[in-house]
């Protein structure tokens, strides 16, 4: 899925995101799942 928002909206919402919606997230762009589970 290929984002059309402009960035600092795309990164405001990543801001908001939880630990879980961002491994989901990361996992839609990159392909494969996060190596870390690191909740910092």
């Amino acid at each position: 899925m290929i984002d059309t928002d402009p960035i600092p909206k795309q990164i405001a919402a990543l801001e908001r995101m939880t630990v879980g919606q961002l491994q989901k997230r990361y996992a839609e762009v990159f392909g494969e799942t996060a190596r870390s589970g690191n909740n910092r």
